[in-house]
């Protein structure tokens, strides 16, 4: 299958795309995935790192060729404050709750959240829901884990026994039962789940 290895920055380069593909933010920030460009050539994004594609970004494929990235409109709640005093205040309650955000000097932008749109109109926002490309911050979700368990690709979340069974495989059932136990207020811990905390 044909190769995405590269992305070239949107800018003056980027005239005559081969095809374009038309992505919403999430799936702009990928490093290795099967892609269908709008055109129906599919092709393999295979990066070193994941990265997030911009509007007008480029894919460079193997033979030369480049797929115009463009980002699809999403369903977005527009809010505005009374000043910037005001939106500051409304954008460390939105930082609080870890949603990704793309600030802009006189608005910020958040994906619709009927619940998250009510609190900050309590709190004097404007809100207002509106469909536009989103761009959030890039730091907005970081993540440093030895391993992530994406539920999106496994069908749900497996459950945590099942998470703590493939982060712990040396472990038997047995042991695994102790430690729940353990999480249950029962005090007594075996000599060989000991050595999980030390």
């Amino acid at each position: 299958m044909l190769r995405a290895t590269q992305v070239r920055p949107a800018g003056p380069q980027m005239n005559g795309p081969y095809e374009t593909i038309t992505l919403d933010h999430t799936a702009r920030h990928r490093r290795r995935m099967v892609m269908k460009a709008d055109g129906g050539l599919s092709f393999l994004l295979d990066l070193e790192q994941a990265q997030a594609l911009h509007h007008g970004d480029g894919l460079v494929l193997e033979d030369g060729r480049v797929i115009k990235v463009l980002a699809r409109p999403e369903p977005l709640t527009e809010i505005r404050g009374r000043d910037s005093t005001h939106l500051t205040v409304l954008a460390y309650q939105i930082g609080n709750r870890h949603l990704e955000a793309q600030i802009e000097s006189e608005r910020i932008l958040i994906r619709r959240d009927h619940v998250i749109s009510e609190m900050l109109a309590g709190l004097g926002a404007r809100v207002v829901d509106i469909e536009e490309i989103f761009e959030p911050e890039n730091n907005s979700r970081k993540i440093d884990a030895d391993l992530f368990i994406d539920d999106r690709n496994v069908g749900g979340f497996p459950g945590w026994s099942e998470i703590w069974q493939i982060l712990n495989p040396e472990y038997a059932d047995s042991e695994y039962n102790e430690l729940s136990n353990l999480a249950k207020g029962n005090t007594r811990v075996g000599s060989r789940l000991k050595k999980l905390f030390q």
